[in-house]
């Protein structure tokens, strides 16, 4: 009996679930009777990877032309050990024209090794959500969150709403810290005016001379006075934003306990007294936080807009396929069961909407089929490849890959990098055997594609999302984010700047209802019982503003059997798969013109590929 049936056998079949959704590489088909099945004649081996052969021949040509090319006095490397501003330990490589202003080559290399996953084996799962914090410093919330909703569909437990509201309170302070944390600390100082005057002096010049249309409200007066307040430490909104980060992190902590890593989340409950006196310290800091947002909206709004009309080839910069995966944020009460079996319902339901976009072009928002095409690759990785024997089917009997996480295991197998071999200790996962972006963009884009949002003060339209924030101590605002013709560098900034406004309204939304819980009886219950089963599986689905927190797990003889969790950077920074394909920055960067400004190759910063790869915050 494999472990798949041993589930079953222990907790009863889940009923199969009705589906339209088609995929494209992998050999899975929609069941007339309802659920999933494989496809017929592709037994005995049906993930094998199509064309794996002829595509890596192809690789290794391309790879040869580049090499010719680097023989050209014009075409050189440009490589950064280790890139500031983003993750620790991620370098990149490049071959570039200087001439022609092109990428021709850009390869991601991850240098550390994070073995939170072996750690895990044979554990207690209580153990899984501390080691899971560790995973992602900036996102330990997430993380977190992610590891007990994967323990709470094991265990069987639905957490009381009050519980739900208030994790859903702590991400959004946690999201919120991180957003701003990227457009001022990390992405932001590339706009600032020590940079631009450097690498783009052209602009920088027309910048002196261009009002800035939203003054009335983040009160810089030109273009150039937005540029001097982004600059590291000496510029005003630097130094705003280092407060406000303050701020969001204090809300993160009085919900979670402690930040990084929360002491207060377990599964089914949260270990904090929630009263009035907790909403009101929560509603004081998130006024300031919402009108901080209508700035950051203002401010990075004006600036985007100026340099998408000066240089009209800054739409080039980081464009992508419109590939995008968001497994969708903040649960609603009412409808949040954490089980499998209703995963795509209560998904549906969330202040930001799970799915999938593939060429611009919306394949599904069930959280049950987002998981099914999930694969991860090593080919180009620093690991061994694995069995994939675990279970062949999920709860709902549909089948699955051997390389889906819930049948990965992570051997490590530490080797010389090489370009065309292993290079990055970062796997390649992958969705229906395509690359995906992840981030604020993503999560903007599907929500505003599926057209499943209720909320007060957030609305779907023809265009995008029109967010409306209310008067607090600035007058009310009115933003409109509208749907960008394809993701590029500059849209993934403005973005993170809409996300921001988005995540401080559904957390002003959240507050309303958890005030509302406090005064009606029956709904201030903290915490329920459970048990650990001898054998499970689960996954939790949740998002950090840079991507999914994915956590798979089983469950044998009531110990962790298989552990596997997935940060953001393995999806955006990932390697190339089995395919040859590149991952997401790397495919972004290859589309990224040169554009700025210098005489001699010595005077060349590479600032457009950094800005490229800062923009998906990996």
């Amino acid at each position: 009996m494999g472990f798949h049936e041993a589930v079953l056998t222990k907790a009863g079949t889940v009923s199969g679930l009705a589906s339209e959704l088609r995929f494209d590489n992998l050999p899975i088909r929609s069941a007339a009777e309802g659920g999933f099945s494989l496809c017929e004649g592709v037994w005995p081996e049906p993930f094998v990877v199509a064309n794996g052969a002829e595509r890596r021949e192809q690789a290794r040509l391309r790879a040869q032309v580049i090499q010719e090319l680097r023989q050209k006095q014009e075409v050189q490397t440009f490589e950064v050990s280790t890139l500031t501003q983003t993750s620790g330990g991620l370098g990149l490589y490049s071959v570039v024209d200087l001439v022609q202003r092109k990428v021709w080559d850009a390869r991601l290399s991850m240098n550390l090794l994070r073995e939170y996953e072996p750690l895990l084996l044979q554990r207690h799962p209580s153990d899984a959500p501390h080691f899971a914090s560790r995973a992602c410093g900036r996102d330990s919330g997430a993380q977190t969150i992610a590891s007990i909703m994967a323990l709470e569909m094991a265990y069987g437990v639905v957490p009381p709403p009050l519980v739900v509201l208030l994790r859903n309170l702590g991400q959004s302070a946690e999201l919120i810290a991180n957003n701003l944390y990227s457009l001022f600390m990390l992405s932001g100082p590339d706009y600032s005016e020590a940079v631009m005057s450097r690498t783009n002096p052209a602009l920088w010049r027309k910048a002196q001379q261009s009002a800035a249309p939203g003054a009335l409200l983040h009160g810089m007066p030109t273009i150039a006075s937005i540029m001097l307040g982004l600059n590291r430490l000496q510029g005003h909104l630097h130094s705003e934003a280092w407060q406000l980060l303050r701020t969001a992190r204090e809300l993160t902590a009085i919900l979670f306990g402690k930040y990084p890593h929360p002491t207060t989340l377990y599964p089914g409950g949260i270990g904090i007294v929630a009263d009035k006196e907790l909403f009101t310290q929560v509603l004081g800091r998130l006024n300031q936080l919402v009108d901080f947002a209508k700035r950051v909206l203002a401010l990075w709004n004006d600036l985007i807009n100026f340099l998408l009309e000066s240089e009209p080839r800054f739409k080039r910069l980081g464009q992508t396929r419109a590939n995008l995966l968001s497994a969708g944020l903040w649960d609603n009460p009412q409808h949040y069961d954490a089980s499998y079996e209703n995963c795509s319902a209560w998904g549906e339901h969330r202040w930001l909407t799970p799915g999938v976009v593939i060429g611009g072009a919306l394949r599904t928002t069930r959280l049950a089929e987002l998981n099914l095409g999930v694969e991860e690759f090593v080919e180009h990785s620093y690991y061994q490849p694995w069995a994939g024997d675990y279970c062949d089917a999920d709860p709902a009997g549909a089948p699955l890959s051997p390389y889906h996480p819930w049948n990965k295991q992570t051997l490590p197998q530490p080797a010389t990098r090489a370009w065309l071999g292993r290079y990055s200790w970062l796997t390649a996962p992958r969705w229906d055997r395509e690359t995906v972006e992840t981030g604020a963009l993503a999560q903007l884009w599907i929500t505003a594609l599926a057209d499943r949002l209720t909320s007060e003060f957030i609305q779907v339209t023809q265009q995008g999302l029109e967010i409306e924030l209310p008067k607090f101590q600035l007058p009310a605002f009115k933003f409109c984010w509208q749907l960008p013709a394809q993701p590029n560098t500059l849209e993934r900034v403005r973005a993170r700047a809409a996300q921001t406004a988005y995540t401080a309204m559904a957390a002003f939304e959240m507050l309303l209802q958890g005030f509302d819980y406090l005064r009606r009886p029956g709904k201030h219950e903290l915490s329920v019982r459970y048990h650990v089963p001898k054998a499970a599986m689960g996954v939790g689905f949740w998002e950090s503003g840079r991507g999914p927190a994915l956590h798979h797990l089983l469950i044998a003889e009531g110990k962790l059997l298989n552990y596997q969790l997935s940060t953001p950077q393995n999806w955006l920074a990932s390697p190339r798969d089995c395919y040859s394909a590149l991952g997401a920055i790397e495919a972004a960067l290859l589309n990224t013109p040169i554009l700025e400004e210098f005489t001699e190759p010595d005077e060349f910063t590479g600032i457009d590929l950094m800005r490229t790869i800062r923009s998906f915050d990996p």
